[in-house]
């Protein structure tokens, strides 16, 4: 029996993407997000006045804005809707399904918590790690002083009821992870 949020869908199978899809897809996001970082910041940031780092976030949410509205595109091409049940289907909203019997299964969320710990293990530990080697071979890689928002740290008494900040978070992790990732990914990893 077909699970209630593919039911009322009409949406068409996935298609695995070609290489040059991808490609093309990932130009159309990346290019604006190198754009708007290494040109308009440099450009623009001596005449704003504004913390260097919080532009330079703001600059970066204006670019996963685009890569949302690519996202919405790409999703209304595919299925020619937007209507949730097609969101929720193309991004994979649904109840986790046993992979054996293909029957939803909540319990599965808990894979999250192994998932989560594993996902800030790699983002404090090992990614600081690469980085350093990364940019000890390649200098021309290392960020420029100004684009790292380690510096709101620095000083949280002059961020004290800035509660924009967690505005922006929250736009981020919308734009960048449940929809750019969530229309992108499916696409290639699975048909």
């Amino acid at each position: 029996m077909p699970d209630k949020d593919q039911s009322n869908t009409n949406t068409k199978s996935i298609e695995q993407y070609s290489l040059w899809k991808i490609l093309l897809i990932w130009a159309l996001a990346t290019v604006p997000m190198g754009l708007l970082a290494w040109v308009i910041y440099p450009t623009l940031v001596p005449r704003i006045k504004m913390e260097s780092s919080i532009f330079l976030w703001i600059l970066m949410i204006i670019g996963l804005m685009w890569q949302v509205a690519l996202s919405f595109i790409i999703l209304y091409r595919e299925h020619g809707t937007l209507r949730p049940s097609a969101i929720r289907y193309r991004t994979w909203r649904q109840q986790p399904r046993d992979p054996k019997t293909v029957q939803p299964r909540a319990i599965l969320w808990l894979w999250l918590i192994p998932s989560l710990v594993l996902a800030v293990v790699l983002a404090l530990f090992v990614a600081p790690a690469i980085k350093r080697i990364w940019t000890s071979i390649i200098p021309f890689f290392a960020e420029p002083s100004g684009y790292s928002l380690q510096k709101l740290a620095e000083q949280p008494e002059k961020w004290v009821g800035a509660w924009y900040l967690v505005g922006l978070m929250l736009v981020h992790i919308v734009g960048n992870y449940l929809i750019w990732r969530g229309v992108f990914v499916p696409q290639y990893i699975t048909a």
